[in-house]
């Protein structure tokens, strides 16, 4: 779902006075949510560079773990300092080092690749501008979390106007279907586990939902 799709499905939701809730406290809400569910640090994000040129590549915005890195849809190795050295030189990058507050790639790139990360961290926020009728900017989530979005605004939203009830049942479905999309999520991760270098273990699937009160 498209920001501007999961807008419009909060205000059908809602049957408000577009008054009573602006742009910029759904744009607001909706970024909250995104948070709350990327705080299970298990969600997978995803950037494109599409032409990365240098050994010192941009990295994502939020970026807390990087899960791979692709170039040019070639996985690359992560690599340890030591490891690295006989290959710093210049070439078709094969692995990277992460160090610090950068990402290094070995060997460095002779020509722009393009270098595909998938990583945990924090989404992107929406703008205003991303939740007006025809906007096309879809939030870095997999796309099995978008509604979740919408339950999450609602209960914001409800909370905003002073109207509890209605504010606990929203709660009430965000807080179920984040458990119930979590373990669809983690089935989904197990199954994509390859043996690897060093094999990553599978997720258990009792993992405990936060839910923090939030000051609207």
């Amino acid at each position: 779902m498209y920001f501007s799709a999961i807008n419009a499905a909060i205000k059908e939701e809602m049957q408000l006075d577009p008054g009573l809730v602006s742009e910029a406290e759904r744009a607001r809400f909706i970024n909250d949510g995104m948070k709350k569910i990327a705080e299970l640090q298990l969600i997978e994000l995803s950037y494109l560079d599409p032409a990365a040129s240098t050994q010192y590549p941009t990295m994502p915005i939020g970026l807390t773990k990087i899960r791979n890195l692709y170039w040019n849809d070639i996985p690359l190795r992560s690599l340890k300092p030591a490891q690295a050295e006989d290959l710093d030189t210049t070439g078709t990058p094969i692995g990277y080092v992460w160090e610090a507050e950068v990402v290094r790639l070995y060997p460095i790139p002779v020509v722009a690749g393009e270098l595909r990360w998938t990583y945990t961290g924090t989404p992107a926020d929406c703008t205003t501008t991303d939740l007006a009728i025809g906007a096309v900017t879809l939030p870095n989530l997999p796309t099995l979390w978008h509604p979740l979005l919408v339950d999450y605004a609602c209960h914001r939203s409800h909370r905003k106007n002073g109207n509890i009830l209605m504010s606990r049942e929203y709660k009430n479905d965000f807080t179920i279907a984040m458990a119930n999309t979590l373990r669809t999520y983690i089935s989904s991760l197990n199954s994509q586990i390859v043996t690897a270098d060093t094999p990553e273990e599978a997720i258990s699937d009792e993992y405990t939902v936060p839910f923090t009160e939030e000051v609207v």
